[in-house]
């Protein structure tokens, strides 16, 4: 037990110092370079340091996994990061203990919101941060108001910055995780075509594509048909191709090409749903299994599944696609409550006794708070801390507090390794000519360099530990639970 607690924390600490890979989204994060641009110009002109950190604030916002439309939910995080808590922190910069009411209230929204989705959640974790900054660094109503306009100034840049182009197709959160569905069971083909066992996080791609289709509006949901009915194919896939790996039946050679062959139509599938194009370069169909071949009883209802899935993918998102739109799939999504509804009813579910997302929650509300108060308490703690500073506690506590034991390891070794390198960096650039144009330069440098090397995480917090849980997965049309 001791051994495999020290390996667990020794790996937990090397993914806290690994890079993330360079350039991920890059489309998304050219636009968030361009408002950081455009608002360090406006800061420079203006002498006002704000603009810049509310691009940047804005851009986070957005580049937060997200469920709905880019416009939407840029316009979403910067109403909420650049003004609504910036402002709440203002006005609550003399009642500390209504910050503390709030900001555990916060905090418990944001970790328990992880039960809906990732986003949702960050997005109001972040907010009640910038609340407790303006709460602790605002001198008074006056100069916080100021320093809130300017801030808002930097939002509203980057919420203009996410309007440019390229647009890409229409849902395209939804697109992105069904296709990340069909790409997870491509790899279980592959690794089956290998003589190997996949290593996928099931059900974490079936429930995160169940729960991004969730959010497709209710009167958009005849037009998004199509997502619906591949997700129903995929769950119906995952059972069969796990029947072919669990034995090994006929001949390795056919096994091996037939599963290659499946791989490729799973990635073919998954190319087209991004792209919104139909499925052009991959086989047509599954090799037919001979008469009398070992589990042909399988092999022909993959072979049925892959078919009926590639003409899925091929359908128009559309509300005009006709009688071709005809599966067992598109006669529930439409019917279904609202994304706001199902919403309410799994946070209601998540109150009891034993969910992992109310121990959660409770635990994240409860550090944040204390790390607060500790934050104020202290003060300048003998010139060694930064009086009126103490929503650096209160961030590191919101941060890297994370529903599993080794991402919440990684994230300490990560902020505190950081912090170190970052204080000697900015003790460094101290030392640097007091110019406004140069800290300017400096800012971007710096904000380009995080948006380059940034981590996506938008599944680290919620993967699950076994790869055969995929049994677990809800249904199409059942509610999505942690449990």
């Amino acid at each position: 037990m001791l051994v495999h607690y020290r390996r667990a924390v020794l790996d937990a600490v090397r993914h806290g110092f690994k890079l993330g890979r360079p350039f991920q989204n890059p489309e998304a994060l050219l636009r968030v370079a361009v408002a950081v641009v455009a608002a360090t110009v406006v800061g420079y002109l203006t002498n006002e340091p704000m603009p810049a950190i509310g691009a940047w604030f804005s851009g986070m916002g957005s580049l937060v996994p997200r469920r709905r439309n880019r416009v939407a939910i840029s316009a979403a995080s910067t109403l909420m990061l650049c003004v609504a808590g910036p402002l709440l922190g203002v006005w609550l910069h003399a009642t500390p203990w209504l910050l503390y009411v709030l900001a555990f209230a916060g905090t418990f929204l944001g970790g328990l919101l992880l039960t809906i989705g990732v986003g949702p959640g960050m997005r109001v974790v972040i907010m009640m941060i910038m609340m407790v900054a303006f709460a602790d660094i605002s001198p008074d109503v006056t100069t916080g108001l100021s320093e809130v306009k300017w801030l808002a100034v930097g939002g509203a840049i980057g919420f203009l910055c996410h309007l440019l182009p390229p647009y890409g197709p229409r849902f395209a959160a939804q697109r992105e995780a069904v296709a990340a569905l069909y790409d997870a069971l491509a790899a279980d083909a592959r690794a089956y075509a290998r003589g190997q066992t996949p290593d996928q996080p099931w059900p974490l791609p079936l429930l995160t594509a169940r729960q991004t289709l969730d959010a497709v509006p209710q009167r958009s949901r005849a037009a998004a048909a199509p997502l619906f009915a591949l997700l129903g194919e995929a769950h119906r896939l995952v059972p069969h191709l796990r029947a072919l790996e669990s034995t090994a039946y006929g001949d390795p050679a056919v096994r091996e090409a037939r599963h290659t062959a499946a791989a490729d139509i799973l990635s073919g599938i998954a190319a087209a749903v991004r792209s919104g194009k139909p499925v052009t370069d991959a086989p047509e169909h599954l090799p037919e299994p001979r008469p009398g071949e070992p589990l042909e009883a399988t092999l022909r209802t993959v072979g049925n599944l892959l078919d009926e899935a590639r003409r899925v993918a091929s359908l128009p998102v559309s509300r005009d696609a006709g009688a071709s739109w005809q599966h067992a799939e598109l006669t529930g999504p439409h019917a279904l409550s609202g994304f706001f509804t199902r919403g309410l009813r799994v946070l209601r579910a998540e109150f009891r006794t034993d969910s992992p997302a109310l121990r959660h929650a409770l635990r994240l509300a409860f550090a944040a708070t204390l790390a607060e108060a500790v934050g104020r308490a202290t003060g300048d703690w003998g010139g060694l801390g930064v009086s009126g500073h103490a929503v650096w506690a209160f961030l590191t506590a919101a941060v890297v507090l994370v529903p599993t034991f080794g991402h919440t390891v990684g994230r300490a070794v990560s902020r505190s390794s950081g912090a170190v390198v970052g204080g000697l960096l900015g003790w460094a650039l101290v030392m640097l000519p007091d110019d406004r144009l140069l800290h300017a330069v400096l800012v971007v440098v710096l904000i380009f360099g995080y948006l380059v090397l940034r981590r996506h995480r938008s599944s680290s917090a919620s993967r699950p530990s076994s790869p055969t849980s995929a049994a677990a997965a809800p249904a199409p049309g059942a509610a999505p639970s942690t449990r």
